[in-house]
């Protein structure tokens, strides 16, 4: 997330199944429990997943990124997902504005039982680097990792670090490589 002069980002992460699962044959009869192991609906595997973050002080940020995410029934150890990215940002200190618009997808692997996970994301983002030049496309390819602490039943804390290894000192519209993340999934 881009948020000037800072790594630092806070994050609310929300995510539900687009169709709660549902393990009874179309006649509406209870399915045995090794059909109930085996057959699935489309919303099994896929979750709308979203983040955003505000920021009301000097400079306000406004950041949405909802994202749709897929995740294997058989290797449950992976998803994969991609969406839209929007970010606004009004300095009135330095008299910046500016709007960020784009794309990320991101692949997640979890590291075995437990909460922590390897993450990468590919992000393409049209934005002004600085006031002189004009506003272009900047790609970026994030690796890193983190972990989800559940918080009761449906809540997770989430802590993320990310590396973007094709960041350049002054051509990124980030301020520097590492995006540090804390979010709650709700």
């Amino acid at each position: 997330t881009l948020v000037h002069n800072s790594p630092w980002v806070s994050r609310t992460s929300v995510s539900s199944y687009l169709v709660k699962p549902n393990y009874t044959s179309r006649s509406g009869r209870k399915m045995p429990a090794k059909e109930e192991a085996t057959k699935f609906l489309i919303g099994d595997l896929l979750k709308l997943e979203g983040t955003s973050s505000i920021s009301l002080s000097e400079p306000v940020v406004v950041d949405l990124s909802p994202q749709l995410t897929y995740k294997s029934k058989k290797h449950d150890w992976w998803t994969i997902g991609a969406g839209p990215v929007l970010h606004y940002q009004n300095d009135r200190n330095r008299d910046i504005s500016q709007t960020i618009y784009g794309a990320r997808a991101t692949g997640r692997l979890l590291l075995g039982k437990g909460y922590p996970f390897a993450q990468l994301e590919l992000e393409s983002l049209k934005g002004q680097v600085r006031e002189n030049l004009p506003r272009a496309w900047h790609n970026a390819f994030l690796l890193g990792g983190g972990v989800n602490f559940p918080i009761g039943k449906k809540s997770t804390l989430n802590l993320a670090a990310l590396y973007d290894t094709v960041w350049q000192r002054g051509n990124s519209l980030r301020n520097e490589p590492w995006v540090v993340r804390v979010g709650l999934g709700i």
